[in-house]
């Protein structure tokens, strides 16, 4: 399965995840990119899985709609035509499922682990999606709130002005009774409905960047057993310059997943550096300071070893890609090993 994406699947907000048969994957990130719609997609040659902001949904449906194939127009039969055994045969339609996009078998132990973790994407992918069709719930009814709010807003503004100009006391008192109720309902809408529905937006959201989390995790775990396997069948090949190309392939991919892995586990120790600094300069406690102090020595060390390990595997790669320009018989061709960074 390929994979392209014009911006970091980390930077998308309000993220929202579709899947999307069609045969026409490359025409549509072509649309997409001209459209300037930010996402990141999966792909093969029947289907597309898209990362993206749930704001662009309709324009992405609208650019799909437009390349599906036109559908062919069924003749219906004549009920009496239809034969009694083609009535009792007709099945019974079930929900569509998901089919896994076909890709490229790795070696059994491998290809194992990469189903159960395209499992876990898929799964994933499912929460995402009710996570998103509660987002959409809640600020629709934030908006009707809103709308709600405004005309109770207007009607007590108009009140206020035909209070002022009412002479007759009985009346003035019923329009000022009027004007209280509509302004508690106001201040119920604004200072509690509607911050409850901001919450479970919120909650939502959390629960997506989890999801998306995994997702992102599951599906580095994809790539670096589809390399791993490509390591092992490159053993395979009988023809020595086939076998050697294979070989440096395969360890120059496996060597960018270890730096991305790395990367990742860098990026995640100066967030929790961070988050420390800040918690030290805001206790006043000494004993809590030495505490927070310790953990910050600890993960200080733990960065500058990542660090240095994420130095090693770069110059490692450079060294791999040298070699593998120096040895193979397609020297010439240097874009094609650039390429097979990571």
């Amino acid at each position: 399965m390929n994979s392209f994406g014009n911006t970091d699947v980390k930077t998308i907000e309000n993220k929202a995840y579709t899947t999307i048969e069609t045969e026409k994957a490359n025409e549509l990130i072509e649309r997409l990119n001209k459209e300037n719609i930010l996402f990141y997609a999966r792909y093969d040659e029947k289907k597309i899985s898209l990362q993206f902001n749930r704001n662009d949904l309709d324009k992405i449906n609208g650019i799909a709609a437009e390349l599906a194939p036109p559908k062919a127009v069924d003749i219906p039969k004549n009920p009496e035509e239809i034969p009694k055994e083609e009535i009792k045969s007709a099945p019974v339609s079930e929900p569509t499922k998901d089919i896994p996009a076909e890709r490229e078998k790795l070696i059994p132990l491998l290809e194992t682990l990469t189903a159960h973790q395209e499992s876990k994407i898929n799964n994933a992918q499912e929460k995402v999606q009710s996570h998103s069709l509660k987002i959409g719930k809640n600020e629709n009814k934030i908006a009707r709130l809103q709308d709600r709010s405004q005309r109770l807003r207007n009607v007590t503004d108009f009140m206020k002005a035909l209070s002022k100009s009412s002479s007759i006391p009985g009346i003035k008192r019923l329009i000022e009774a009027k004007i209280e109720s509509n302004e508690r309902r106001i201040s119920d809408i604004n200072e509690n409905k509607i911050p409850i529905r901001e919450e479970k937006i919120a909650k939502h959201k959390a629960a997506i960047d989890v999801q998306t989390r995994k997702i992102e995790k599951s599906q580095d775990k994809i790539d670096r057993y589809t390399h791993l396997s490509d390591f092992v069948k490159s053993f395979g090949f009988s023809d020595r310059a086939e076998r050697h190309e294979h070989f440096m392939s395969s360890l120059i991919n496996l060597n960018g997943d270890s730096q991305k892995r790395t990367a990742g586990k860098l990026e995640r120790c100066v967030d929790k550096l961070q988050a420390l600094n800040n918690e030290y300069s805001l206790t006043d406690s000494a004993v809590k300071k030495t505490e927070i102090n310790a953990k910050i020595v600890k993960l200080n060390g733990r960065r500058t070893s990542l660090s240095g390990k994420l130095d090693k595997l770069q110059n490692a790669q450079h060294y791999q890609l040298h070699k593998a320009m120096k040895n193979s018989k397609i020297q010439t061709n240097r874009k094609s090993f650039q390429n097979l960074l990571i």
